[in-house]
């Protein structure tokens, strides 16, 4: 029979048992309106109301305009 050879820790007992509530996800809604996960960028390319991401816009889109 297998047998620990060390007491397990408080901290350790706690975290293998986090696991057993696992939460929903949560989200929240951007500028757009769109769900969004939190800590990440939303679809515009913003976070936190700041323009991160600059998309680039294609030459044909811009011969036709």
């Amino acid at each position: 029979m297998a047998v620990p050879k060390k007491k397990t820790s408080y901290s350790k007992t706690r975290m293998r048992s986090s696991t057993k509530f696992i939460r929903p996800q949560t989200y929240h809604l951007d500028d757009m309106g769109l769900p969004c996960l939190p800590h990440r960028i939303d679809s515009e390319g913003r976070y936190k109301g700041k323009q991160i991401i600059i998309k680039k816009v294609k030459k044909q889109e811009e011969a036709s305009q």
